[in-house]
């Protein structure tokens, strides 16, 4: 089974894109962070989005969101205009969501008076 997940910083506000047939694709790149002694190291990493994952990606999240990603690791092989042989790595998102470890948020409590359900919201 090929699964990942990461958590990572959005570097950039999501791309997206749509092909020929009208398929959406988002493509992002998301930083995770380790301290190696007294230095912060990050590693960036690849990620593409399709379909309404990819829509969602792009209307709801920006630069510097922490984002929970779970997905596929994938490689692209292929040769340059010099004919020379490149990969590239990214990851292929299944799911992706806002990590709420460092998240501050405002909860209301809203009184349900019992008479219509549609106006306690």
């Amino acid at each position: 089974m090929n699964k990942i997940t990461i958590v990572g910083n959005l570097g950039k506000d999501p791309e997206l894109k749509f092909t020929p047939s009208g398929q959406a694709t988002a493509k992002f790149s998301l930083a995770t962070s380790r301290k190696v002694k007294d230095e912060w190291v990050s590693t960036w990493h690849s990620v593409v989005a399709w379909g309404q994952l990819a829509e969602n990606i792009a209307s709801s999240c920006q630069k510097g969101d922490r984002l929970v990603v779970i997905g596929r690791y994938d490689n692209r092989e292929w040769e340059d205009k010099n004919n020379n042989k490149r990969v590239s790595y990214e990851i292929s998102a299944e799911e992706v969501a806002v990590s709420m470890k460092n998240a501050v948020m405002n909860v209301s409590r809203v009184e349900y008076s019992g008479k219509n359900e549609e106006e306690a919201f």
